[in-house]
């Protein structure tokens, strides 16, 4: 096996995987989670399961716990991240300023349920997740502001929390303020493979320059805007992007 890159692991704060136990039913994963269990003791390991029955959500969370892994359990008709949950696992009042303090997060990205930003806002403003990851942008286009960021990082009860911005890195949505109308597979070269499933993305190839340019190193990039809403960091996702393009 490859020795870890130190690298890559001193760029990042945590890993975040998705269904490590439950997919509807329990579900494990056992080979992710050998691979885990070496990394656990150098960073934060987050893991969002989805359970079909509110029956499970207590397993899901004791699973993750035992591990040692930072669990967000989403049920019924949750699986797009756009509720929030009203049980937090290790509810605390405590100032979270670092991603190894973190015991709990929300994972809302999708405020499609919320009339206005507003509204948005506000229901995020009264829970008390020790860390929050939304999208930069409530409508597809427009980025929050400042303003909008600082009031969530309070809990609700005291206790400062972190607030990260998702970013999709490894495929291309056409809803987002860089898609061009005439763009697909192959056109520009960076857009490789239709991401199956999702009918409004496409995977990429991110060791292109031109999609990189998209993403960060200018003044007009996807980071800049989430730097300037005033994050704390970004969670990046599809960074496995890479394997669905390795028979491409």
């Amino acid at each position: 096996r490859r020795p870890l890159n130190q690298h890559y692991l001193d760029a990042i704060d945590a890993f975040s995987l998705e269904e490590l136990f439950y997919f509807d039913t329990l579900n494990i994963d056992q080979k992710r989670i050998d691979a885990l269990r070496k990394l656990i003791s150098k960073k934060k390991i987050l893991n969002s399961d989805f359970v079909k029955n509110d029956d499970d959500v207590a397993g899901a969370k004791e699973r993750n716990k035992k591990e040692g892994f930072v669990p967000f359990v989403r049920s019924g008709s949750n699986y797009n991240y756009e509720k929030i949950p009203t049980r937090i696992v290790d509810k605390n009042d405590a100032d979270i300023y670092s991603m190894s303090h973190v015991r709990n997060y929300l994972y809302l990205i999708n405020p499609g349920r919320y009339d206005t930003k507003e509204e948005f806002i506000e229901a995020i403003r009264k829970t008390d997740y020790d860390m929050v990851v939304i999208d930069v942008f409530f409508d597809g286009n427009n980025a929050l502001t400042p303003d909008d960021i600082a009031l969530l990082k309070d809990k609700a009860h005291g206790g400062k929390r972190l607030v990260l911005s998702y970013m999709n890195i490894g495929a291309a949505e056409n809803w987002r303020y860089y898609w061009q109308r005439n763009w697909k597979i192959g056109a520009p070269k960076f857009l490789r493979k239709k991401y199956e499933g999702y009918d409004n993305e496409i995977y990429v190839d991110y060791s292109d320059k031109a999609w990189q340019k998209i993403i960060f190193g200018n003044d007009d990039s996807y980071v800049k805007r989430i730097i300037d809403a005033g994050f704390d960091g970004t969670y990046l996702d599809n960074t496995e992007a890479y394997l669905q393009l390795k028979n491409k």
